[in-house]
């Protein structure tokens, strides 16, 4: 009895109890950067091909704000050249788990898996039109960028070397020297390098990257090194960038961000000059003439640790794991020059384009779902149960008209399990032909006289107290029935 009445009751609350959920709702936007004429002081200013062919690199034009946790500036290099060194040697995480990574210009913020150069609004601007009690949590949006690709191949014949130029107190000064495949001038810049008696003991480490903005661009880079980090030497590499459109999904908790190219890559070019891409090319070129030690080479060492850290995970140190490490090195630096340049149009430019999110919000929902079906199959057996009885009661008119406020109604009743109580009221029905339906048996109708004719008491044993009739017909057989002779104790009169 306490399951059938307490129990449906229960269900129904932990059915409509609020509980704390989580809600997507389209409601608000976020500012992702553009890249157009209005802008280009800001993100195009840095790099330039003079009338001879060569890169200047105007870092005078470098501009930087700095926060408690932001640091932003449209130069990649020099600004956030530990950034770009500090990708390209955790390029692998010397496990097969997804790479995590910083976000170059908000070191609270970090990329699970690959940025693609996107996602870079995150930290520095705050959602829009999204009231603050909705309790927003994360949200998800689309933006479009450049899936960047590196391409590696081992030029016996490449065209970079190293050539020694002039000695200063002991330190040797070394000029990057020769053209690449796409070149349009030679290259020809320096390196220092403690004195050693030959190139095969200096630790020396450099490349040149060079860039052809067109209709069908080819942007190449190409490693010059010394024995020490000979499995670099003469490495060439192809980069693409292809437009591609990204959803960006946002944890603002845990302040995660985590990227997820979509479709294929034919998305309208977010920058189609074609300058963008130049000036991430550019951006590798001047990492290698501003990354110069005495002691050892600071590239060397980064792309020989990355190296080292795939080579441990895979097990084979040998060309394609080479080829493999220098890839991603140079993709993880792509990656984070793009997003440099992202969070420069946000943050400095001020130049960006509204696109609305999907957000998600702490919400609060009625009930569980376990709780709910619970209630759904509970509901459904009653209604089973319900439709049952009405074709069993004929809809309700075969009840008896039992009355448990009524004494006389309670006692008859409660007699039924004795066969003598009910044949007697039976007989005196069937007497004064007083049934209550074709079957002659009495439904329970207070107002129905003969039950005052009839005198009862009960009686009770060790173990059992009975309702009996007090006539003598009755005591040879319910009594005895009932309770066996000579264990009555007690008896009370009722009439």
């Amino acid at each position: 009895m306490v399951v059938i009445t307490q129990g449906p009751g229960a269900l129904w609350a932990g059915a409509i109890t609020p509980v704390a959920a989580r809600g997507v709702q389209q409601v608000g936007s976020i500012a992702t950067p553009q890249f157009t004429a209005a802008s280009r002081h800001i993100w195009d200013s840095e790099f330039a091909i003079n009338e001879n062919g060569n890169l200047w690199n105007y870092v005078q034009n470098c501009t930087a704000i700095q926060g408690e946790v932001t640091y932003v500036s449209n130069c990649p290099v020099p600004n956030q050249q530990r950034a770009l060194l500090e990708a390209a040697r955790s390029a692998n995480t010397g496990t097969r788990a997804i790479q995590n990574s910083s976000k170059p210009d908000n070191s609270m913020w970090t990329y699970h898996g690959r940025s693609y150069g996107v996602g870079s609004t995150q930290g520095l601007r705050e959602v829009a039109q999204v009231p603050v009690e909705y309790g927003l949590l994360g949200y998800t949006y689309n933006e479009t960028g450049y899936e960047a690709s590196v391409d590696c191949i081992r030029n016996a014949s490449a065209n970079l070397t190293f050539t020694l130029t002039d000695n200063v107190a002991n330190v040797d000064i070394w000029h990057v020297e020769g053209k690449l495949p796409n070149s349009l001038v030679s290259e020809f810049y320096p390196v220092m390098n403690w004195h050693r008696d030959s190139l095969d003991d200096t630790t020396l480490l450099a490349w040149a990257a060079f860039a052809n903005p067109s209709s069908d661009p080819k942007h190449m880079v190409g490693i010059v090194a010394s024995a020490m980090y000979g499995n670099f030497s003469n490495l060439q590499c192809e980069i693409t960038f292809s437009p591609r459109l990204f959803s960006i999904d946002v944890d603002g908790i845990l302040q995660t961000i985590v990227v997820s190219p979509v479709g294929s890559s034919n998305a309208v070019d977010p920058e189609p000059t074609g300058h963008l891409q130049s000036n991430a090319v550019y951006s590798l070129n001047l990492l290698s003439r501003m990354s110069t030690s005495l002691y050892v080479s600071v590239l060397g060492d980064t792309l020989a640790y990355n190296l080292e850290t795939l080579a441990n995970t895979v097990r084979a140190l040998d060309e394609t794991t080479i080829l493999r490490a220098t890839e991603e090195s140079f993709v993880a630096m792509l990656d984070n020059i793009l997003g440099i340049y992202g969070g420069a149009q946000t943050a400095l430019a001020n130049e960006t384009v509204p696109v609305s999110i999907e957000g998600k919000y702490m919400m609060m929902r009625f009930g569980q779902k376990s709780y709910q079906w619970a209630v759904v199959i509970v509901n459904g057996i009653l209604l089973v149960v319900l439709l049952a009885e009405a074709i069993r009661t004929r809809g309700w008119r075969g009840l008896p008209r039992f009355d448990p406020l009524d004494f006389k109604s309670v006692v008859a009743t409660a007699s039924f399990g004795s066969d003598a109580i009910a044949m007697r009221l039976k007989k005196q029905h069937e007497r004064l032909g007083s049934v209550t339906d074709s079957n002659g048996v009495w439904f329970g109708d207070s107002e129905d006289r003969t039950l005052g004719h009839m005198k009862v008491h009960l009686e009770q044993g060790p173990g059992d107290i009975a309702i009996v009739l007090s006539d003598n017909d009755v005591l040879g057989g319910v009594s005895e029935e009932l309770l066996p002779k000579g264990q009555v104790t007690r008896r009370v009169e009722a009439y």
